[in-house]
């Protein structure tokens, strides 16, 4: 059930938010002002439980040995080793020829 409140703000505020809208894509300043709040309220929730509110950043790499030769003896040649703690994936099997 929705409950219908009032709210006063200076103009130029109301000019902000009013661009804030646009800018996100929301319908009417009703949905912006949920979304705010329950934003809100996440953070809140979780500085009470102590978890850091920061902004986290992780990147995943993966390293494939594309050279015709086996992963064992890649390793054998330094230049094409992996970096330290890195894993190359193992190449799938050779396929014979064609005769």
């Amino acid at each position: 059930m929705l409950e219908r409140v009032g709210i006063s703000l200076e103009d130029t505020l109301l000019e902000k938010f009013d661009r804030l809208i646009e800018r996100r894509g929301y319908e009417n300043r009703s949905e912006a002002i949920r979304d705010l709040i329950r934003d809100q309220l996440v953070q809140e929730d979780w500085s009470e439980r102590g978890h850091d509110t920061g902004e986290k950043v992780a990147v995943v790499s993966i390293v494939y040995d594309t050279t015709p030769e086996p992963v064992a003896e890649a390793h054998a040649h330094p230049a094409r080793a992996p970096p330290r703690g890195g894993v190359v994936a193992p190449r799938p099997p050779r396929r014979p020829p064609l005769p």
